[in-house]
């Protein structure tokens, strides 16, 4: 069976991830923050995401889930759990979770979302 997760270099990313960790997420320090992706991206972008988180330092979890088959689907309880108890999820997917109950019920816990 072919493998369904490609990851390439981590080095002309950390740029972007340096920006979206500090600029635009504003990641603080002890804040939990989860990075979701799927096996339709490449797994650089969220270990470059990662990296970054790591250096503010916050509690970074990474959680891996099989692409969406249509923008909008719900994702797997696993990782609505996740998201529900987290401070900052940063999406890294090849379709939107903007309108599904798990980001609905992260935010009104409080949780900042940004997709990319």
């Amino acid at each position: 069976m072919k493998s369904p997760f490609m990851m390439s270099d981590t080095a002309p990313l950390l740029k972007g991830a340096h920006k979206i960790v500090r600029d635009c997420a504003h990641i603080r320090p002890g804040e939990k923050v989860l990075v979701i992706t799927d096996t339709g991206r490449d797994l650089a972008i969220a270990c470059a995401l990662m990296q970054e988180i790591m250096t503010i330092p916050a509690e970074c979890t990474l959680c891996i889930m099989e692409e969406r088959s249509s923008p909008g689907e719900e994702p797997p309880p696993q990782v609505h759990a996740a998201m529900v108890t987290s401070d900052v999820i940063l999406q890294a997917t090849t379709t939107v979770m903007a309108f599904t109950q798990a980001k609905k019920e992260a935010c009104e816990r409080g949780a900042r979302m940004a997709a990319m």
